[in-house]
C-alpha cells in the first residue's frame, strides 16, 4: 500500500521540485530568488521597465535580482532563453498566451 503513495511522491516532487521561487521584500526593494536546477543564465522581466531582461546573479546555489518594490507590477522570468513562470501568489493572463506573476507590495 506505501509502495504506490511513495512512488506518487517522487514522481510529483520530481516533476515540481526543477525550481522554486521566493522573494523577500526590504526598504521599499525587493529581492527575488530562484532556485533552478538546470539553468545556465536567469533574467527577471517585469512591467516597471516594458519588461526589459534585467539579469540575475548567481549567489549561494539561487539566482537572484533585486528591484523597486514600491508599487505592483508583473513578472516572469527567462531561463537560458525561454519563459518561465514560477509558482506564485497571484498570476493572470498575457497578451501572449502565457501568464505572468504579479507582485503586490507588502503582500
Amino acid at each position: 500500500m506505501w509502495r504506490p503513495l511513495l512512488l506518487t511522491c517522487i514522481i510529483f516532487l520530481g516533476l515540481s521540485g526543477c525550481a522554486r521561487h521566493y522573494y523577500r521584500e526590504v526598504n521599499h526593494q525587493v529581492t527575488f530568488y530562484l532556485k533552478h536546477d538546470t539553468a545556465s543564465e536567469a533574467h527577471l522581466a517585469c512591467s516597471l521597465d516594458g519588461f526589459q531582461p534585467r539579469r540575475a546573479t548567481l549567489a549561494s546555489g539561487r539566482w537572484e535580482v533585486t528591484v523597486p518594490a514600491d508599487r505592483t507590477f508583473r513578472y516572469f522570468y527567462l531561463v537560458d532563453g525561454e519563459p518561465f513562470t514560477p509558482a506564485c501568489r497571484l498570476k493572470e493572463n498575457d497578451d501572449f498566451g502565457a501568464q505572468n506573476c504579479i507582485f503586490e507590495p507588502g503582500m
